[in-house]
């Protein structure tokens, strides 16, 4: 493990056993059985129906995006039997447990929308007998890739939620002509989400190098791509964006997350801040404080940005997060100062039931980003 101070120890391979002098690493997958690309994509979504022999298809979606589930609905023709357009941010336990009513006896569950909506879907799918999935993501967050689905309580602002391998989404329709609605700044604070799952990655207790290859590469077209993505009608752009996504996610349920994302659980839990914002809040502060502990994989990241050192790194991730034009303070979103140790300890919390060293300097590191 290496500390919240910052002093680095020795790391063992992701899943790795130890026997005697040998060591282990073992790999689990976990992907989704199909992946569909390009523009027009959803084209596909009627031989999907056929081929899992679906006949009552239910949708997920958000108020936001009810003027745009048109082709959707459409492309299900008479399978549809129904849509829930009420997932709010951060995935509250009451609306999964609204939409889990709603969805009952559904051989077939479509979400459409953000990372909320695709870990309702994953949520309602292990309330009812685990239907197969088809998740339809117009952001970069990247969920639809995981067999976990997060949901926050409303009463304690704290996020939990569920694992099992049997609610990864059956199949991912990436088309990029459905995120022309995406808002500006969803798209590129999601975006930017993904690059903190690549982060992660890079700089993991227990890297490995399949997760170091995808998670660079994911960087590496975030760093080039994401910036071109403002425009919603550069298809390529955001095609890129979205397969950035997919390579940036693929490692972390081996690697497993480090800091900015149980800051991000837990800062977007408490005061609704979403957690595309809370990485673009996060990531410098982090990146800085990890540094000592993590030269190795800095330098790699370095490298990628085209800057010399660790520090400079940092610094250009700053620069580039700025001029994204999303908040970078968390002054900005309506958090409360003084509830900063009521994060701490809740960060602290799931450090530790991770099996991390929660450390001490949690307030401080929370304080840098006030």
């Amino acid at each position: 493990m290496v500390s919240l101070g910052g002093a680095e120890r020795a790391e063992t391979p992701a899943g790795a056993m130890m026997t005697g002098s040998e060591t282990f690493s073992r790999w689990r997958f976990s992907t989704p059985q199909q992946v569909i690309s390009g523009a027009g994509a959803l084209a596909a979504l009627p031989g999907l129906l056929a081929e899992l022999g679906a006949e009552r298809a239910f949708v997920l979606s958000t108020r936001s995006l009810r003027p745009h589930l048109g082709p959707v609905e459409q492309a299900l023709g008479g399978a549809h039997r129904g849509t829930f357009t009420e997932i709010g941010q951060h995935t509250p336990a009451p609306d999964v447990e609204q939409a889990t009513a709603r969805a009952e006896g559904a051989d077939l569950l479509v979400s459409f929308g953000g990372g909320s909506v695709i870990d309702a879907a994953k949520a309602v799918a292990y309330e009812i007998g685990r239907p197969p999935q088809v998740a339809v993501p117009t952001t970069l967050s990247s969920g639809e890739f995981t067999p976990f689905a997060g949901v926050t309580d409303p009463e304690t602002r704290k996020k939990g939620g569920v694992y099992a391998p049997n609610i990864l989404p059956h199949a991912v329709i990436h088309d990029a002509s459905l995120t022309r609605h995406t808002p500006e700044a969803l798209w590129l604070s999601t975006g930017m989400r993904a690059m903190d799952h690549a982060l992660e990655t890079l700089w993991a207790r227990s890297p490995h190098p399949y997760a170091d290859t995808l998670a660079a590469e994911a960087l590496r077209l975030l760093w080039t791509e994401l910036p071109a993505s403002r425009d919603p009608e550069n298809i390529r752009a955001r095609e890129a964006c979205l397969l950035a996504s997919w390579f940036s996610v693929s490692g972390i349920m081996n690697v497993g997350t480090r800091l900015s994302h149980p800051i991000g659980h837990q800062v977007g839990s408490f005061w609704h801040v979403p957690h595309g914002v809370t990485s673009c809040i996060a990531l410098p502060t982090v990146m800085r404080h990890l540094a000592p502990a993590t030269q190795g994989a800095q330098r790699r990241i370095a490298e990628i940005f085209g800057v010399p050192t660790p520090v400079a790194a940092a610094d250009a991730l700053e620069q580039f997060i700025a001029a994204l034009d999303v908040p970078t303070r968390l002054r900005e979103t309506g958090a409360v100062r003084a509830e900063l140790p009521l994060v701490a300890e809740a960060v602290r919390e799931e450090l530790a039931g991770s099996g991390a060293e929660p450390g001490e300097a949690l307030e401080g590191l929370l304080e840098q980003m006030w």
